[in-house]
């Protein structure tokens, strides 16, 4: 299991992850320094978790065709880009949609990858090995995800330079994620 349609895969995969790991370590710190206490910004984050969870697996636990599992994607990273931009608000409303939207979208992308991966292929030796490639190099490239959030926002000062990181990854994964899906079908 090669080619070029598997490095794609293996790409939007990896940058979903980035940007969903990196904010899932540091929502809790932008939250506490947006004015949250401590605890306030956990339970927000746990809750939020759940519900993008619960919300993602409700929506994607039909068998969706491939153009209706595309229709969706298009609207999560959409929703995902649009919550980024209103966690850059000054406005507590607007701030705190922007947590539900990002944590909800998120939870979508990352189970429309799943199925994606169980939809690589009809033979199932096939699937496994796109499967372990896909996630082996994608968990890789999700790990600099915290890294690089932390290193911007150390030499930055502020969360502002992070998010617009975090944009940037909305952006490339969404090119990457309609790539592999539209190949798919």
């Amino acid at each position: 299991v090669n080619g070029a349609g598997l490095s794609t895969f293996i790409l939007f995969f990896g940058i979903q992850g980035v940007a969903s790991h990196a904010f899932a370590v540091w929502s809790p710190s932008i939250m506490i320094d947006y004015g949250f206490s401590a605890l306030t910004s956990a339970i927000v984050c746990a809750i939020l978790t759940i519900a993008g969870a619960f919300l993602a697996s409700k929506l994607l636990s039909q068998q969706l065709s491939q153009a209706a599992l595309l229709m969706c994607f298009k609207i999560a990273s959409w929703l995902l880009l649009v919550g980024f931009i209103q966690l850059l608000s000054k406005q507590v409303q607007i701030f705190s949609l922007g947590l539900f939207l990002v944590f909800c979208s998120q939870g979508v992308i990352f189970l429309i990858s799943l199925i994606s991966i169980s939809r690589w292929s009809n033979d199932v030796s096939q699937v496994l090995a796109a499967s372990s490639k896909i996630q082996g190099w994608g968990y890789t490239i999700t790990g600099f995800g915290p890294i690089c959030v932390g290193l911007i926002r150390q030499s930055q000062g502020s969360w502002e330079a992070c998010i617009y990181f975090l944009i940037f990854c909305t952006l490339a994964l969404s090119i990457t994620g309609l790539k592999t899906l539209r190949s798919e079908s």
